[in-house]
């Protein structure tokens, strides 16, 4: 599976990945509207678990499921309508909630990515993984 990128742009937290979902629901969600233009379709909806560095896991929730979709996105718009706070500085970022420490990161190129490659999505067998990053 590939990196999950924190998208501001995004709606919705969004994969392609269905088997990474928990508590799956399927059904017509309406669309994703691409920058290019293109429609595609969201044909359900789930949770998926991240692991992160302390050992906590992250458990974002009405996580849309888009088959066409290229890459796995982490809505900015979503984790501030649900009460995380993302903060960029400089070439570091952070997603907090309340006083707690949800994922933090740096910038080596032009992708924001966490520091660990222990954060990691994981699934009930623990076979769906990828480090989540973010694309500015």
């Amino acid at each position: 599976m590939e990196s999950w990128i924190l998208d501001s742009g995004a709606s919705f937290h969004s994969t392609s990945q269905k088997e990474c979902m928990m508590n799956y629901t399927a059904g017509n969600f309406e669309k994703i509207h691409l920058g290019d233009g293109e429609s595609i379709d969201i044909v359900g909806k789930g949770d998926v678990h991240i692991k992160m560095p302390n050992q906590s896991v992250w458990k974002p929730k009405n996580v849309r499921h888009v088959p066409d979709l290229k890459r796995n996105l982490i809505s900015v718009g979503q984790l501030d309508a649900e009460g995380y706070a993302t903060t960029f500085v400089g070439d570091s970022w952070k997603i907090t909630k309340g006083a707690t420490m949800i994922a933090r990161g740096s910038r080596p190129g032009t992708l924001y990515i966490t520091r660990s490659i222990r954060d990691l999505v994981i699934r009930k067998l623990g076979r769906c993984m990828a480090p989540i990053g973010l694309q500015r």
